[in-house]
């Protein structure tokens, strides 16, 4: 019988992440060069089709890109203190949300009323989006935060010093995992979350 071979799919130089939307309908490619002068790009894929449906071009590689649960747009971090969120089908810049913090990844809430943040300090922001723009009006201290999951209702955070805990968005609340023998955690993926709940 024969077989469909699939397309690739031609991101360019410097790739750094990959990303499927909640659904599965669409990939997110991004990365770029990483230095003072270097530059990003993040494509949107069909996975159906196999072909872009949107590109945005920055001045600095991006570190993160993740979809809005509720579709319609992307948010993506590059490392600097703004987050800004793209239309998803025609790459236009949406709003731009800053504080003091340098950001380092992104997650949303399942239910897209939240977006959270990394950032390089013990702080980590979380945005209560459509209540308020370019200003976050929560702050957690999750210690070093060094990684986010998001397994449905649940978000996990992993600290630079192997601790794993569970963060509660919609209170801030933060509460360490105890992982018995396994001792320290050295990192997490949604596979390994999903098998734990």
């Amino acid at each position: 019988f024969p077989t469909r071979r699939s397309s690739d799919l031609n991101h360019g130089e410097h790739l750094s992440g990959l990303r499927f939307s909640s659904e599965a309908e669409y990939l997110v490619s991004w990365g770029g060069k990483m230095a003072r002068d270097g530059d990003g790009t993040f494509h949107v894929w069909s996975t159906e089709s196999q072909e872009e449906i949107s590109v945005v071009h920055g001045e600095r590689a991006f570190i993160d890109v993740v979809f809005d649960p509720l579709g319609g747009r992307v948010a993506a971090s590059n490392g600097t203190r703004a987050v800004d969120t793209y239309d998803l089908f025609d790459g236009a810049r949406i709003e731009s949300l800053t504080n003091i913090l340098l950001h380092t990844g992104l997650r949303w809430s399942q239910d897209g009323s939240r977006l959270a943040s990394l950032s390089t300090t013990k702080f980590a922001p979380v945005w209560y989006m459509g209540q308020r723009r370019s200003a976050p009006n929560t702050h957690t201290h999750l210690g070093t935060p060094t990684q986010l999951v998001c397994s449905g209702a649940r978000t996990f955070v992993l600290h630079e010093n192997g601790v794993l805990a569970t963060w509660e968005l919609e209170t801030g609340a933060v509460s360490a995992i105890d992982t018995g023998a396994l001792g320290g955690v050295s990192g997490i993926s949604n596979e390994d979350i999903a098998g734990s709940v």
